[in-house]
This record gives structure tokens, C-alpha cells and sequence, in this order.
């Protein structure tokens, strides 16, 4: 198994919960040049997965979806906002967060930001998927 199907498989691994006790469907994995996305979708709220293999990096997203799936815009759909970064959600609700900042990280490293990323979403998870369309 290479580097990007391990880390992959990792990934869905931590967020399992997301699936078993939030309700959201088991992901989808798309791979688009040199990205790949894990999505995790509710009714009217996704979570995303983003990794950028060129700059080795991981990016996670709240996403509005459309009739419960992806919409087809990728920061901006019919008009509406619909992509946002989790710390950019968290900052604007002044929610603890774990800020890596921009270094480029290790395969280790991004397990660690993903881990510290599940471990801040998975206590506000109910709140945002209340809060749906109003955090956009």
C-alpha cells in the first residue's frame, strides 16, 4: 500500500465517529489532479477532507450542501457561500482550536493535525449541524 492510500485509510479511521454516532454517511473519496477528497455528509451540512498532495498538506472544510449533496461550486455555488475551513468557523465563534499554522508537515504531522482537528470538531459537531445554513 503506498503513503497516500495509508494516509488515506488513517484519515477515515479517525473520523469513523462522524459516521457511527453522528449520522453522516460513510465518505467519499475523490481524487481530482493532485487532490483528494474525503466527504462526509449529513442533511444540510458536510464535513471535508481536503489533502493537497503537491504542497503535502490537509485542509478540513464545512461545506453547505444542496438537497443533501455536494454542490457543484467549489468556495461559491448559485451565489451562496458554500465552503468554509473549520478554524475560519471556529475563529468567528471564538472556539478553542489547535492552529498548526502553515508549515509543511510530515505524514506524521498530518495524522497529529487530524487527530487535533477530530478531537475540536467531534464536541461542537451537534452544535454545527444546528447551526447549519447559519454558518455560511
Amino acid at each position: 500500500m503506498g503513503q497516500r492510500e495509508e494516509l488515506l485509510e488513517q484519515t477515515i479511521r479517525l473520523f469513523e465517529p462522524l459516521v457511527e454516532r453522528h449520522g453522516f454517511r460513510p465518505p467519499t473519496v475523490a481524487t481530482v489532479g493532485r487532490s483528494t477528497h474525503l466527504d462526509y455528509l449529513s442533511t444540510e451540512l458536510g464535513v471535508e477532507i481536503e489533502f493537497d498532495w503537491r504542497e503535502f498538506q490537509a485542509f478540513v472544510l464545512l461545506v453547505r450542501l444542496e438537497g443533501g449533496e455536494l454542490p457543484d461550486g467549489y468556495y461559491v455555488a448559485n451565489g451562496r457561500t458554500v465552503r468554509k475551513h473549520l478554524k475560519e468557523v471556529f475563529r468567528k465563534r471564538a472556539w478553542a482550536m489547535v492552529d498548526w499554522g502553515s508549515r509543511q508537515p510530515s505524514e506524521e504531522d498530518i495524522i497529529g493535525y487530524l487527530t487535533d482537528v477530530r478531537d475540536m470538531l467531534l464536541p461542537r459537531i451537534r452544535e454545527l449541524l444546528e447551526l447549519g445554513e447559519t454558518l455560511f
